[in-house]
């Protein structure tokens, strides 16, 4: 494995690694005030670890580009955002219905979060091109990864849309909820149908959005789900 620092580029530089650091920063203040302000509810614990391991995947970006050990950030990373869109399934259950889907969610995370920990050559090459970091991985790591991050952002969104369509109750969370999916998701496929040759770096790129999920998830979602929670208490 190799890690190249690539020319920078005139294009994307929202994803400079002095923005990843910014942004890392800027997820863990946000994880410390949510940690703070809900954990006492599983949806707040919850929501805090979704914003954590984004935090975390920045910070190894910056690492990596800024002299650390490559093998390791790469893993500490990759195992990281392997968790994600099992919280998310997580969430969108906790205000729909809580199924078989987020204990698969969390079995499947972690098993392939092991396949990236495990030692061998997950990981291929690392490229730094000063705007985004590029990593390339074995077929089997790689298609397992696309595979698990399709079904369970596509399990989740289905669900919430399902509930929007049906106008069930937690209607307006759950709205927040499916734009904080469309926050990252749309503007990365944006960003990767523009410049193809940033197809390679979509995991940087999607996390580096994320920061826009992360503010929808800490100063709407979590404020709006727990006071729909402490209205529901003085009622009763």
């Amino acid at each position: 494995m190799k890690i190249d620092y690539r020319k920078k580029s005139e294009t994307l530089y929202c994803f400079s690694p002095l923005v990843t650091l910014l942004t890392g920063a800027l997820e863990l203040a946000c994880v410390l005030y949510a940690f703070a302000t809900y954990r006492a509810t599983p949806f707040g614990r919850t929501a805090t670890l979704l914003v954590f391991l984004l935090a975390i995947f920045q910070f190894s970006e910056y690492a990596i580009c800024s002299g650390g050990s490559i093998a390791l950030w790469n893993k500490i990373g990759y195992a990281a955002i392997a968790l994600l869109p099992a919280t998310g399934v997580h969430m969108a259950e906790l205000v729909t219905k809580k199924t078989f889907w987020t204990p698969l969610s969390y079995a499947a995370g972690i098993a392939v979060a092991l396949l990236i920990l495990i030692p061998g050559g997950a990981f291929i090459t690392t490229y730094c091109t000063g705007t985004f970091v590029l990593f390339e991985l074995d077929a089997f790591p790689s298609s397992v990864l696309g595979i698990y991050y399709f079904l369970f952002l596509l399990t989740p969104m289905a669900k919430l849309a399902v509930h929007l369509v049906r106008k069930q109750k937690n209607a307006h969370l759950i709205l927040w909820m499916f734009l904080g999916y469309l926050s990252f998701l749309v503007p990365t496929l944006t960003v990767t149908l523009l410049f193809a040759s940033s197809q390679s770096g979509i995991p940087s790129i999607m996390c580096g959005f994320a920061v826009l999920l992360a503010c929808i998830v800490i100063f709407k979602i979590l404020p709006l789900y727990h006071k729909k929670k402490s209205a529901k208490l003085k009622v009763v």
